[in-house]
């Protein structure tokens, strides 16, 4: 039917646009950040569990990825 009897989530405006003054970075860095007055640049990033268990199932020797021998690649890959 047209026009559809449930009218889109989403309109499309032709005269949106982004502002001069936006700023495209996927991170911006705080200037006025600071760490705290106990932190330790010596100590590891990550912590480790020590009372993590490896289930008795689990397949040691697995490769991670299995790749799929009939997969083909799309026709506008790129491999560059």
């Amino acid at each position: 039917l047209e026009p559809s009897i449930i009218p889109p989530k989403q309109v499309s405006d032709p005269e949106d646009k982004k502002p001069d003054e936006w700023d495209d970075r996927a991170q911006i860095e705080d200037p006025d950040a600071k760490k705290p007055d106990d932190w330790d640049e010596s100590q590891p990033k990550e912590v480790e569990d020590t009372d993590v268990v490896k289930p008795e199932d689990w397949l040691e020797d697995e490769e991670p990825l299995v790749s799929d021998p009939e997969a083909q690649k799309p026709t506008d890959w790129d491999d560059e």
